[in-house]
């Protein structure tokens, strides 16, 4: 009697389908990995434009509110150590903690660099614009705080500010001014 071979079976996968897996897994990855690299620059970004503009805001603010702005003739030293268009380490003088009268320490943001004007607009007003910069791989970034800030009768204080940030790609447009 004739032994007859049972039906061929199928019983696993080929080369070419495990090769063609292997090829769609990786592409996937390939698209997983890059989503999670551009995820983690953008947060780092975010992160130190947030750090940047709250310097910035710090600056303007305590301007605001110190009145420095008006005290041209008063403090003809501190004026001009504040209202500079050269750039300066943030943490320079007077935001370095060696001036009292209500400006912050801002040492603790050592990376960036600070260009602070004044615009007066007219005797009892004045346009306040910080903008604060920093160096990402290469690249310098800005964002730019702008605060009005008035004068009354001869005391400080402040009435309005409005923030004009820089834009996506990181360069300050400063247009944000204030109401």
């Amino acid at each position: 009697m004739m032994i007859k071979n049972p039906p061929f079976k199928k019983l696993g996968v080929t080369l070419v389908e495990v090769l063609i897996a292997v090829v769609v897994l990786g592409v996937a990855t390939l698209g997983v990995m890059g989503s999670l690299t551009f995820g983690i620059v953008s947060n780092e970004y975010a992160g130190t434009y947030s750090e940047a503009s709250q310097s910035a805001r710090e600056v303007v603010e305590s301007v605001r509110a110190s009145g420095i702005a008006f005290e041209q003739e008063d403090e003809p030293a501190l004026y001009s150590a504040i209202f500079d268009y050269n750039k300066k380490e943030i943490g320079s003088f007077p935001f370095d903690g060696s001036y009292i009268d209500g400006l912050p320490d801002l040492t603790r943001f050592d990376r960036f660099e600070r260009v602070i004007t004044i615009t007066p607009i007219n005797e009892n007003l004045a346009r306040i614009e910080a903008t604060v910069f920093w160096d990402m791989k290469g690249t310098e970034k800005q964002v730019s705080v702008v605060a009005l800030n008035r004068d009354y009768l001869g005391g400080s204080g402040a009435t309005a500010s409005g923030g004009g940030n820089g834009n996506g790609n990181g360069n300050g447009n400063g247009n944000g001014g204030g109401r």
